[in-house]
């Protein structure tokens, strides 16, 4: 019974253990994940803001986010944006809540949220942004801008 009992023990501190590494690993994991994403969604925004530019979001969209625009209702939501607070001028800092799964069907998949806040040449604008790495790229899975123009209050985007 002594040696069963020693067994079982030596079973779940090996257990333990084990989970302990799995944890930290995904710790560091999650913040590597993290730090991708904030680079690449700071990325995503400049070049999207700066001009507002149809294809600099089209090219870094999933294919959900394509598919989610009508004929037209893309370049309207640019314009618009542009008319009200012109180009970005300064992004400031972006900050994601990232997770990572992994199954058999997809293998590792990665979701960033973040958020962000622009200096634009006339007002200010709040980004909302979900980043999605699949397969090693990432992708843009949503955009959505707030922005406050210099005269008046905000309008969502």
């Amino acid at each position: 019974m002594k040696k069963f009992l020693m067994i079982v023990g030596a079973i779940a501190v090996f257990g333990f253990t084990a989970m302990i590494v799995l944890l930290v690993f995904a710790a560091f994991g999650l913040n590597e994940t993290n730090k991708e994403a904030k680079a690449y969604v700071a990325e995503s925004i400049e070049a999207i803001a700066t001009q507002w530019d149809e294809n600099a979001l089209l090219v870094r969209a999933t294919p959900e986010l394509r598919e989610y625009f009508q004929p037209g209702q893309l370049e309207t939501f640019l314009g618009d944006s542009s008319r009200a607070i012109g180009g970005l001028e300064t992004l400031g800092e972006i900050n994601c809540f990232s997770n990572s799964s992994v199954t058999t069907s997809e293998g590792k998949k990665s979701s960033s949220e973040c958020t962000g806040e622009g200096v634009h040449a006339r007002g200010r604008a709040e980004y909302r942004v979900n980043a999605i790495k699949k397969d090693g790229e990432w992708r843009l899975n949503s955009f959505y801008v707030t922005y406050y123009p210099e005269e008046d209050g905000s309008t969502e985007v």
